[in-house]
């Protein structure tokens, strides 16, 4: 059965969640983002994001408290916008989407491979299945699900018009993966939060446990990998990039790839840091 604690969260979130969706795209956006910018730095996690910048970025410490108010206000447009994940990705209700590099969508879609599609917490990430479901490329999401089930089930509901599934992290995960790469399907991995049982790759100058099977599969079964970034450049206007695929060799280092897929999203973080997810635990403690 539900702890309380979890019946009083999914309260409170779905209440928000309510409200946001009986608002119009535009209007739950700035509100979401008012009251992230507002109230999230005053909240203790806001603690982790400030070690995190002093450790990381400590040359632009000038720039943290801005840095760290236009993460929240991100987060809070991030959550009042999943209501509206299908309206986002079609263009509807003020927002705007600009593709860079669709060729390489056609690209990774036209070697019939299936493959693996790694992005990163970064602006709005959650509507990136349904802008590649409208391209053709139908993937399963590999996430960490969140501690309360109740959000998780509200959460995943908002998100699963353009996922073909939801992936578990973990053992079972990998599993599931396999499966789905040797069906020639396409799978979602965001690889940029900590991963316990991953391996220790440098990301942003430090050494940071992630998330290794993505380089592993795409070596071992011979599919590609293609990046993707997500970037927000005004209210709900967005603009997405897409990498060319490329397969590892099958003599590939896991490390190896793994780096280079781990400085490339650094780079997209170093440039528009106020748009990723600075509270998350990325780096140990030393």
């Amino acid at each position: 059965m539900p702890r309380l604690k979890h019946i009083l969260e999914f309260t409170a979130v779905r209440a928000f969640y309510l409200l946001f969706e009986l608002m119009p795209l535009g209007m739950a956006s700035a509100v979401g983002g008012w009251l992230g910018r507002t109230l999230g730095p005053l909240f203790p996690i806001s603690n982790i994001a400030r070690r995190n910048l002093r450790m990381i970025l400590p040359e632009r410490a000038a720039e943290h408290k801005k840095i760290i108010r236009g993460m929240w206000n991100n987060f809070g447009r991030v959550f009042a916008e999943y209501p509206h994940l299908k309206s986002i990705a079609a263009g509807q209700g003020g927002a705007r989407i600009d593709i860079v590099g669709e060729e390489n969508f056609n690209v990774f879609r036209a070697m019939a491979r299936g493959g693996v599609i790694i992005t990163a917490h970064l602006a709005n990430w959650e509507f990136g299945p349904y802008m590649m479901a409208a391209r053709g490329l139908s993937p399963h999401i590999v996430y960490r699900p969140p501690n309360n089930p109740l959000v998780d089930r509200l959460l995943s509901s908002a998100r699963s018009g353009g996922a073909a599934s939801s992936i578990p992290k973990g053992a079972e995960g990998a599993r599931q993966m396999i499966k789905y790469l040797k069906g020639s399907d396409y799978i979602a991995v965001l690889i940029d939060q900590k991963m316990n049982d991953g391996i220790p790759v440098d990301f942003m100058g430090r050494p940071a446990m992630t998330v290794h099977a993505p380089a592993q599969l795409a070596i071992k079964y011979q599919v590609p990998i293609c990046l993707a970034r997500c970037e927000r450049i005004q209210g709900t206007h967005f603009r997405w990039t897409v990498m060319p695929p490329f397969i590892p060799p099958q003599n590939s280092d896991v490390q190896t790839v793994m780096t280079q897929l781990n400085e490339q999203i650094g780079d997209w973080v170093r440039a528009r840091p106020e748009q990723w997810l600075w509270i998350h635990r990325r780096w140990g403690k030393d």
